[in-house]
């Protein structure tokens, strides 16, 4: 469904997504604390002194069923909001899809957070040098979403499977595993000749995968 807003003075429109999954997982929850029989009495140690003490209730049984279906029916609801007013410029689906998306990109950048970067230990100070290294390492997440994106388009057009941590068989790498993977090569220089050791036909899928400029140097 979709409605039109005003929030803080900024003209929006609203999608209101019914999320079926979100909603089961919430209504677990909801069913739960409603549940009061659900709740585990707290049970004294064995060696711990027992009070006893007796309570008389006088009360009446009243049903809270009206507030339990209440925000059983608001779970698994929520808004997505933007400024594009035009509906054709911006359907209701393309911007699910594009919420839907953003874990990729918080995804690539938990990568660029990862400790072997070190970048944890650059201490820069002026706002120049933190942008500068802030652009290397968006540089470096694009390169490296380029080249996952090749190799999992690649494997799943020809039917092709890479070994994971675990030796199981799959299609979507991911390519800090594959560089990881790739570590073991070695190159052996000779007299009159080089060779590589320890290269595989795992190595060569994902060469496959990447093209022949990435294959020339491996020929």
């Amino acid at each position: 469904m979709e409605i039109g807003s005003n929030y803080n003075d900024v003209n929006q429109r609203w999608i209101i997504v019914d999320n079926k999954e979100i909603e089961y997982l919430k209504n677990k929850s909801t069913i739960k604390r409603f549940d009061t029989n659900s709740k585990k009495d707290l049970k004294p140690k064995k060696d711990a002194i027992k009070d006893v003490t007796e309570y008389t209730v006088l009360a009446n049984m009243t049903s809270n069923l009206s507030k339990f279906h209440e925000e059983k029916k608001r779970n698994g609801i929520f808004i997505l909001a933007t400024n594009e007013l035009e509906n054709k410029s911006l359907k209701p689906q393309e911007i699910l899809n594009e919420y839907k998306n953003q874990q990729k990109v918080e995804r690539g950048f938990r990568f660029l957070k990862d400790p072997k970067f070190h970048a944890d230990s650059i201490f820069l100070k002026k706002p120049e040098r933190i942008a500068s290294l802030l652009m290397i390492m968006t540089l470096s997440l694009l390169v490296y979403s380029a080249l996952e994106h090749k190799v999992r388009k690649n494997m799943k057009k020809n039917n092709l499977t890479f070994p994971n941590q675990k030796g199981k068989p799959i299609s979507n790498p991911t390519m800090r595993w594959v560089f990881q993977y790739f570590f073991s090569v070695v190159l052996i220089l000779f007299e009159g000749g080089a060779q590589l050791d320890y290269f595989n036909e795992n190595h060569e899928i994902i060469l496959e995968c990447l093209g022949d400029n990435y294959e020339e140097f491996y020929d």
